[in-house]
């Protein structure tokens, strides 16, 4: 279910696949941060959630796995083959993870990237750009730009001259637009595939 098929109907299989992941990324970034901290408030599962979102729509427009018209399964690659898969985890500077196979398999995969957002996540709120551990959007902003550019980046997107300033403008750009929404359908969709388990 979470693999793109290019041989299909491109609009017809963009909504299903679409609507697949979205099922996936929603219930596995909830399962995360429920795990990691059994006391979570709704509001901050849903403001984590958006940033799991968000984030996948910045790292990889949403693609982890795609069935080719060669009938050979790919895995999404990204910054001149160093990013792998949705979340785009960098070789460079995780590659024992990725040789581990943690591109590749999407939970798994998933689950270590949400590691890395979600250590920056708890750094935010104590940050002058933040302020405050329930201004939702200054702190998904902030934990994106440390899981993009490092822990010392974590302000960066309050910075228009920053070298990767685009990036963080990328990034705020698919957090105001959501533009998944439209394309995903069926929101409460139940996930074809069961995250709490795998």
């Amino acid at each position: 279910p979470v693999i793109f098929g290019d041989a299909k109907s491109r609009d017809a299989e963009r909504k299903r696949y679409m609507e697949e992941l979205h099922a996936v990324i929603r219930d596995a970034s909830a399962y995360y941060i429920k795990k990691r901290k059994p006391a979570v408030s709704a509001a901050e599962v849903e403001a984590f959630q958006l940033a799991i979102l968000t984030t996948a729509a910045q790292e990889s427009y949403w693609t982890h796995y795609r069935l080719f018209t060669d009938k050979k399964y790919k895995m999404m690659r990204g910054d001149v083959g160093h990013g792998h898969g949705l979340m785009q985890v960098d070789d460079r500077h995780h590659f024992p993870a990725i040789s581990q196979g943690l591109g590749w398999n999407l939970l798994g995969h998933m689950a270590y990237a949400m590691d890395i957002y979600y250590a920056q996540w708890e750094r935010a709120p104590a940050q002058s750009c933040v302020g405050s551990a329930t201004n939702w959007e200054a702190r998904i902003r902030s934990a994106w730009s440390a899981y993009n550019g490092g822990s010392g980046k974590i302000c960066r997107w309050t910075n228009p001259k920053d070298t990767w300033a685009r990036n963080d403008e990328g990034f705020y750009s698919h957090l105001k637009g959501q533009r998944w929404k439209p394309l995903a359908g069926n929101l409460a969709k139940v996930a074809a595939v069961n995250v709490p388990c795998l």
